[in-house]
């Protein structure tokens, strides 16, 4: 048995988790992972497949189509939509029972994504480190407002 489709899968798996979470993307994991750029690429080339079939250019569109990663899409839709069916539950039960290490959970992978972004920078500079410090200080002055009940 190849490796891939079952990585795919668990990389699928991954995102999904991400997913059944509010404010939390599928998007952060793939760039964990390694395969957001790859993703981005096969979207993109499914989208123009899509505008090919409704300007009723087949041929333009089967090519479209034959450009997308197949091996990486379909074993990585399987795992979200798995990851969404079996823990949609599970989630929401941690996140009212455990919100402070689920939040904890939550910022690690956030800064995990960052790191990694961040070391896909080619050139950083000092106005990269500004937006950088700046953005972090104002989500840490939002995530600390505390909210109430709306009446």
């Amino acid at each position: 048995m190849r490796i891939d489709p079952v990585l795919n899968f668990l990389r699928g798996f991954l995102m999904g988790m991400a997913d059944v979470v509010p404010g939390v993307s599928g998007g952060t994991i793939a760039v964990l992972v390694g395969i957001y750029e790859r993703l981005v690429h096969s979207i993109s080339m499914a989208s123009k497949a899509l505008g090919n079939v409704l300007r009723l250019r087949f041929r333009e569109a089967a090519r479209r189509l034959g450009d997308i990663e197949w091996s990486l899409i379909i074993p990585l839709l399987i795992g979200i939509a798995t990851a969404i069916l079996l823990l949609a539950g599970v989630i929401s039960h941690l996140l009212e029972t455990y919100p402070e290490a689920m939040a904890g959970a939550f910022a690690g992978l956030v800064a995990a994504s960052a790191w990694v972004a961040a070391r896909l920078t080619k050139a950083p500079n000092w106005t990269h480190v500004a937006i950088v410090l700046v953005v972090t200080a104002a989500t840490f002055a939002l995530l600390g407002l505390k909210g109430g009940e709306i009446t």
